[in-house]
């Protein structure tokens, strides 16, 4: 969506299916960005609760351990934290990339409209001229005749209308498609900050912590701990 010299004709003879192709392609884009963030939002919201119901789970396992239970504390503290990382964060993603899509999409509406209206003109037209042929295999009678002027009449009228909207839609439509980049371009970049931000700010939080909490027993020594359990004669008879 970034790419200027895909968006822009420089060749002024360039069909207008082109740029309301490019229309069509970016509205499925929108959807699907805006449906992305939705999730990322969502999930960061559904992974504070689970990981504090984790937390819960955990320290309910095992409450004489004391190394374990500072380890859970640390680790519940250092979630603290991250949480309001995340809650920031889902902020940030709202207010860089939810909001300007939701203001876009007003203008976004009225050049589909457009678009739409310039299709019913060009199928009015298709239908007018389907009609002027089939009244000229008929007899000219005083009946057909009327039919005939009126379908001309709607036809011209159609005609003229579909022209006029044509010349704004080649001439807005490349513009249009230029400047929703320029218009976006500074949300996407806010957007990728402020998750390069969540991730130095996670970082910064363990670096801050107690290291010696997070040093875990070696393979060997897990492999030992669990032949121990494993060795138990309720569980090995």
């Amino acid at each position: 969506m970034f790419n200027r010299s895909s968006c822009i004709n420089n060749n002024p003879n360039d069909d207008l299916n082109d740029h309301i192709a490019s229309i069509n392609s970016y509205e499925k884009t929108r959807k699907n960005i805006c449906d992305d963030i939705k999730k990322i939002i969502k999930c960061l919201y559904d992974l504070n609760s689970i990981e504090k119901k984790f937390i819960d789970n955990l320290s309910s396992l095992n409450r004489e351990d004391e190394k374990f239970t500072q380890l859970i504390q640390c680790w519940n503290e250092l979630l603290q934290k991250s949480l309001e990382n995340r809650q920031d964060l889902a902020i940030s993603i709202n207010h860089t990339v939810g909001e300007p899509m939701k203001k876009f999409q007003i203008a976004f509406h009225e050049m589909k409209s457009a678009i739409k209206r310039y299709e019913q003109l060009t199928n009015e037209c298709n239908k007018c001229s389907q009609k002027l042929q089939e009244l000229k295999r008929l007899d000219r009678t005083s009946n057909v005749i009327v039919k005939q002027n009126r379908y001309e009449a709607l036809l011209k009228q159609s005609e003229k209308d579909r022209k006029s909207l044509r010349q704004t839609l080649e001439r807005e439509l490349p513009l249009f498609l230029e400047k929703r980049i320029d218009y976006f371009q500074p949300s996407f970049a806010a957007f990728i900050c402020s998750g390069i931000l969540y991730s130095g700010l996670n970082l910064s939080t363990i670096d801050q912590s107690n290291h010696e909490l997070f040093i875990g027993p070696t393979d060997s020594e897990q492999q030992q701990l669990f032949n121990t359990i494993n060795n138990l004669s309720i569980i090995s008879s």
